[in-house]
């Protein structure tokens, strides 16, 4: 898990279980602002690990995507995953 990976001091700065409504760039500077469970936090950078169908419920219109990126999250879908195995008699 990432979180296990990151130092003690930054630990505390991950938060679990949080709803995220809303993420933006902020207008008044560097940042990106994000809505949790209905207050707004300031943050230098997100580290998103939420599924494709989770992250299009949240509000990112203030997000600074361009047309092409909105589109590309619209219409991005899963596959059925398939793992191909190869027998090589040489490396």
């Amino acid at each position: 898990m990432m979180a296990n990976a990151i130092d003690e001091k930054e630990r505390n700065r991950i938060h679990f279980g949080k709803r995220v409504t809303a993420i933006g760039q902020r207008s008044d500077g560097p940042g990106i602002e994000i809505s949790v469970n209905s207050e707004s936090r300031v943050c230098s950078h997100v580290i998103s690990t939420l599924p494709l169908p989770v992250l299009r419920t949240i509000d990112m219109k203030d997000a600074g995507m361009n047309i092409l990126q909105k589109n590309a999250l619209r219409q991005l879908q899963y596959g059925p995953p398939v793992k191909i195995a190869i027998l090589f008699k040489e490396p």
